[in-house]
C-alpha cells in the first residue's frame, strides 16, 4: 500500500540522517580533542624546555615540576624526558619503565606524531636545541592514545544514546 511506502521510506530517510548527523557529529568533536590535546602538548613541551637547566657537570636538571600534576604519578601516560647526549636522561616519575622515542627530537621545530609509548601508542612530542658547550637538549612529552581515545569513546556512546531517543521520539509521533 501508499501508506507503507511512505513510512518506510520515511524510515529509511530518517535512519540516514540519524547515521548522518551521528557521524559526522564525532568527526567534528574528534578533530576539536585532537586539537585541544595538540594545544595542550605543546605547552607543556614549551614549559619543560624553559624549566631545564644544565647542571655543573652539563646534566639536564629540572628547576621545579611541571604544572600538571600528572606528570609525577606513575604510569599516569602523561611522559616526558629530557636527553643531553653522554649524560643520563632526565625523565618524569610517571616514566617507570622504558623510554620516549628520541628519533622525533633532533631538530628545533617542535615535531609531533603517534609513536610507541612506554603503555602503548601515544601522542608524542619533541625539539631540540642547542645548549652552551656544544651539542643539544633533546625534550619530548608524550601522551597515551587510551586518553584521548576514551574521551572520544565517552562521547560517541552518549551521541549514540540521544540518537536513538531522536529516532524513538520521532517515529512515535
Amino acid at each position: 500500500s501508499l501508506r507503507l511506502r511512505f513510512l518506510l521510506a520515511m524510515l529509511v530517510w530518517i535512519s540516514a540522517g540519524l547515521v548522518v548527523i551521528g557521524l559526522s557529529t564525532s568527526a567534528l568533536f574528534r578533530r576539536h580533542v585532537e586539537k585541544q590535546f595538540h594545544e595542550e602538548l605543546e605547552v607543556h613541551l614549551t614549559e619543560l624546555a624553559d624549566l631545564t637547566r644544565l647542571d655543573a657537570d652539563g646534566r639536564p636538571v629540572l628547576e621545579r615540576p611541571l604544572s600538571d600534576p600528572r606528570y609525577a604519578q606513575p604510569d599516569s601516560g602523561f611522559y616526558w624526558q629530557v636527553v643531553r647526549d653522554g649524560h643520563p636522561p632526565l625523565t618524569s616519575a610517571s616514566l617507570t619503565s622504558g623510554a620516549l622515542e628520541t628519533s622525533l627530537a633532533h631538530q628545533p621545530n617542535i615535531v609531533h606524531r603517534l609513536a610507541p609509548g612506554p603503555t602503548g601508542p601515544s601522542r608524542s612530542y619533541g625539539f631540540a636545541r642547542p645548549v652552551p658547550g656544544g651539542g643539544s637538549l633533546h625534550v619530548l612529552i608524550a601522551t597515551d592514545e587510551r586518553h584521548l581515545d576514551s574521551v572520544i569513546h565517552a562521547f560517541d556512546r552518549e551521541l549514540r544514546r540521544w540518537l536513538l531517543l531522536l529516532a524513538l521520539g520521532v517515529l512515535g509521533t
